[in-house]
């Protein structure tokens, strides 16, 4: 062999070695990465899906406990990169037994070896999901000066049935994954006494909607308090509801509180509109003519009309009070004007309902006599 054939053989055996070297490294990189990644039987994937911003989620799976997490990055990381890489520069427990972490995430790689047993699996541009391992248990988590809070559960979505459902604080689907829609409740309803809408609280409830059923009512731990059956369902007063059965041709309405029980009988007619509160007065819509009802479902404008707009006076006339509701009808193109009582104020004379709104509101029209009688001039 001559020494040009000699020299080609040790440089392509010293390629080999080198390339079997970087085979074994990578092995070896890679079992060290995977034994700091979470591969139990616990499948996080709904935890992973309603789990908030500063929440965390504890669970343990073969006698070892883990805590799951996320970061939610600033940084625009495009999405086909996968942030597998972080470093836990300060670990500790306070006295008050709060867990403590600085994480540094490396958005300038796309994988790396973990270490302290902790794995960032996030797949979106936005979210960073962490698993740690613990080994004892701690009443707080912060994260990155971040405090963060125990799970409280989530609404779910399975995408391969369209179907919602709920998962509970526990990680359990409290609710199964059977419904077409499932929402928060509102947490406002409207007080007569003091003319305003208030809070309430319904963080305990959900609102659920089947597809040819209606709209029902459960509490988060699974109970379901109203079966969907409903077309719309207002919030009324303090754990009642303005429920509505039947389309808006033939609807009936009542009053029921919030474990179904009806308060107040069913009157003809539906709730119009897409408001999501009963309050002073409501437009009803009953074989396609509206009218308006109060909260105790009496019938102050007959369902006879074409339109109905319940208005609150809201005037920069200096003259009149910011106090009052009044009603524009509309009947056959042309608008009037109801007081709270459904007495006429303004006969069918306006064309057009904004034109009826600017003068009536800013007492262009006659205000002596349409504001006084709906009660609202200053010096009564």
């Amino acid at each position: 062999m001559d020494k040009k054939t000699i020299s080609v053989i040790i440089i392509l055996l010293l390629l080999l070695v080198i390339i079997i070297g970087f085979m074994v490294y990578g092995i070896n990189r890679n079992n060290n990465m995977q034994g700091n990644e979470y591969t139990g039987t616990i499948d996080l994937e709904y935890i992973k899906q309603t789990i908030s911003e500063n929440e965390y989620y504890t669970f343990e799976d073969g006698g070892q406990k883990y805590i799951l997490f996320k970061i939610v990055e600033s940084v625009f990381v495009p999405d086909e990169i996968v942030i597998e890489s972080a470093e836990i520069t300060n670990k500790e427990y306070t006295e008050e037994n709060v867990l403590i972490l600085n994480i540094d995430v490396k958005t300038d790689i796309t994988r790396g070896y973990l270490g302290e047993g902790l794995k960032a699996d996030g797949k979106t541009k936005d979210n960073r999901f962490f698993t740690l391992k613990i080994n004892n248990d701690f009443t707080g988590l912060i994260v990155n000066d971040e405090e963060y809070t125990k799970f409280q559960g989530g609404i779910i979505h399975e995408s391969s049935s369209d179907k919602y459902g709920y998962i509970n604080a526990d990680g359990n689907i409290s609710i199964p994954l059977e419904y077409d829609n499932i929402s928060e409740l509102d947490d406002l309803y409207y007080d007569e006494e003091t003319d305003a809408q208030l809070e309430i609280d319904y963080s305990n409830y959900l609102r659920l909607y089947k597809e040819n059923e209606g709209i029902g009512i459960a509490s988060k731990d699974g109970n379901i308090l109203i079966d969907c059956q409903y077309d719309t369902l207002l919030n009324y007063g303090e754990n009642t509801f303005a429920a509505t059965k039947g389309d808006l041709e033939n609807a009936q309405l009542s009053i029921i509180d919030i474990n179904g029980n009806i308060i107040k009988d069913y009157i003809d007619g539906g709730i119009f509109g897409s408001t999501k509160i009963f309050n002073k007065y409501a437009d009803i819509s009953l074989n396609g003519k509206h009218g308006v009802v109060n909260r105790k479902l009496e019938t102050i404008v007959p369902a006879e009309y074409d339109r109905i707009l319940i208005e609150t006076i809201d005037s920069d006339n200096a003259d009149v009070k910011n106090q009052g509701y009044y009603f524009i009808v509309e009947d056959d193109g042309e608008y009037a004007v109801m007081d709270e009582s459904g007495n006429l104020v303004i006969d069918f004379s306006y064309s057009s309902v904004y034109d009826l709104i600017n003068e009536y509101e800013n007492g262009g029209y006659d205000v002596q006599s349409i504001f006084e009688t709906i009660g609202t001039i200053k010096n009564k």
